[in-house]
């Protein structure tokens, strides 16, 4: 998210004198204010009244490595926000990547100084993480239609008007699918406003081009792109980014879950699917041993793909580990993913424990990384420098600028 934001300072640049010395005020108020802290513990430390000291308190070097780590966070955002300078789309970013650090470094700050051990997990991304992704898609729709200063209400809903329908026909194509909930419907409904404006965006320049140069489409697109290689490159990582939050809305809001002990040649129903277990298989590596369940995967339409053996799900068992590791099977698609995990086994009953999940568009998460790859390689990809032509002085009797 970072580097998204980054690439959008690359698109734009509307900072000024007072935004900047604004920012310096606001880091070096920061820093005072950890100044005094740090102060206030090297004068009282030892002052405890005869209470407990921050000894008994505290495991002082991992609250040095943590109060480090906040300092320094808080000049790299400060810097980020300098360095991004296009705009408050790019606030959202950089507070998406403050949640993602948060969520990751909370448990082991917590674990470390109170010895309890917190998981953060799906349900708190999902509560902090989705609400400030719809904010960033909105802004993404709609930024592109406003124009600086006061916008004309008239050519305003001209504009939204058919982005607007494509995200409630989106939306009720995702109802009708069976996903529910307000925020997976609100993300679906906005992801098709946001990839609408986006692509009436990417080609309008080129459509011009066909209408007024009468130019091919192709080439229409690689001149208009050529010509605006930032503005167009940051428009596809715009689609990149859409790609992301659609799969991570589709994903959440309808996965399903499916658990249960097989015998050889039953079946889990997972959803639609059906996990067949059709034994268990060992097997020997130079650096670990395994025991895999194979299966197969019947999908809807009757279509019946096997995992068995190294495709598997498996345990492995390490020489200098104890307990073993899971290797999931992962069946993936455009459409949906199947994972099946082995949780036990018995060798003897030939029977087997599995978890299963069908996930929904996850694997668009993955898709989504060329997308971003191809569209911060244009927008940062060197222009060529046109030569300037010389200008010569005309001959005697000729306008300036005539031709010979």
């Amino acid at each position: 998210m970072s580097s998204t934001a980054s690439t959008h300072g690359a698109i734009e640049d509307h900072s000024s004198g007072n935004k900047l010395f604004g920012f310096w005020i606001y880091l070096m108020s920061d820093l005072i204010i950890f100044a005094i802290l740090f102060a206030t513990f090297a004068v009282i430390r030892e002052n405890v009244a005869g209470g407990p000291g921050a000894k008994q308190l505290f495991d002082l070097p991992y609250v040095f490595l943590e109060t480090m780590f906040l300092l320094v966070s808080s000049v790299t955002y400060g810097l980020a926000i300098v360095a991004m300078n296009a705009g408050k789309r790019n606030l959202v970013f950089a507070a998406l990547t403050f949640v993602v650090l948060l969520g990751t470094v909370y448990p082991l700050a917590t674990e470390a100084l109170f010895h309890k051990k917190i998981t953060v997990g799906e349900p708190y991304f999902n509560q902090m993480a989705l609400p400030l992704s719809l904010a960033m898609l909105f802004l993404m729709g709609v930024g592109p239609m406003l124009p600086w200063g006061a916008p004309d209400q008239k050519v305003l809903r001209n504009q939204a008007m058919i982005p607007g329908a494509v995200g409630l026909a989106v939306a009720g194509f995702s109802y009708l699918m069976g996903f529910r909930g307000l925020m997976p419907l609100v993300a679906f409904g906005l992801g098709g406003f946001v990839t609408a404006t986006t692509l009436r965006e990417l080609f309008l320049p080129a459509q011009q081009r066909m209408s007024e140069q009468k130019e091919d489409a192709m080439t229409a697109i690689v001149r208009s792109a050529s010509r605006a290689q930032r503005r167009f490159g940051g428009y596809v990582v715009h689609l990149g980014i859409v790609a992301i939050v659609m799969a991570v809305a589709a994903s959440s809001a309808g996965k399903v879950h499916s658990t249960g002990q097989l015998k050889k040649g039953q079946t889990l129903d997972v959803g639609a699917y059906k996990v067949r277990f059709d034994g268990l298989t060992t097997g020997k590596e130079p650096h670990r041993e395994w025991v895999a369940a194979n299966v197969s995967i019947i999908a809807p339409d009757g279509t019946i793909v096997e995992h068995h053996s190294a495709e598997a799900p498996r345990m492995n068992y390490y020489e200098r580990s104890n307990d073993p590791i899971g290797s999931p099977m992962v069946q993936g698609s455009a459409v949906r993913d199947v994972y099946v995990s082995l949780l036990a086994f018995d060798m003897k009953g030939e029977t087997a424990s599995f978890n299963a999940w069908v996930f929904p568009l996850v694997g668009w998460i993955w898709y989504s990384i060329p997308i971003l790859v191809l569209g911060t390689l244009i927008a940062l990809w060197p222009q060529r420098k046109q030569k300037a032509v010389e200008s010569r002085p005309a001959p005697a009797g000729l306008p300036q600028g005539s031709p010979p």
